[in-house]
């Protein structure tokens, strides 16, 4: 952004299969990209949601704070972590999404560095099972219709809309209007 913050949306890091396969080598693209603006981090980094062509790799790029096996030198950092509200109460989930649903949930029990976007209710039932009063974590619960803090056109040039992060995902994790995407 011209103010000089940096976001990215997703990550999926499936390495180039041939000659014809478009994609990239995300994670050395994404080193060459912080290098270049001379940053060492993102300033946010959403996930829209936990499919693994979405996810994918994450664990091996991300410096994640709640297990030490993600952590170390050459990993970058995420100040702000943004998911649906399915991130933090999905059961069950695998690979990639399992890491960044630990991730969430360890930042929104602690009260740092996390955006939960979706309806407060399903979050309160889940934080007063951990023992949390809700009242406490609200501030990082962003309802849809609105437009997140610090990005709408008021304080600067770029506007963040949250849309309806109401779908429900298979599985049996985080049905009741809790969100599916970001």
């Amino acid at each position: 952004f011209a103010d000089g913050r940096m976001i990215l949306k997703d990550y999926c890091n499936y390495e180039s299969a041939g000659d014809e396969d478009r994609r990239v080598r995300l994670d050395e693209e994404l080193r060459s990209c912080l290098r270049e603006e001379g940053r060492d981090r993102f300033d946010v980094v959403a996930f829209s949601h936990a499919d693994d062509d979405h996810t994918h790799g994450a664990e091996d790029f991300f410096w994640f704070d709640h297990a030490d096996m993600y952590q170390g030198p050459g990993r970058v950092r995420i100040p702000e972590l943004w998911v649906p509200a399915c991130s933090v109460l999905e059961v069950g989930p695998s690979g990639s999404a399992r890491i960044i649903r630990q991730e969430a949930r360890h930042r929104f029990r602690k009260g740092y560095g996390i955006k939960v976007f979706g309806n407060p209710e399903p979050l309160e039932d889940w934080l007063q099972g951990e023992g949390i009063r809700p009242a406490d974590r609200l501030h990082l619960i962003q309802k849809a219709g609105k437009c997140i803090p610090g990005f709408d056109r008021d304080d600067g040039r770029v506007e963040i809309f949250a849309r309806s992060p109401f779908a429900y995902r298979g599985g049996g994790g985080g049905g009741g209007g809790s969100g599916d995407s970001l």
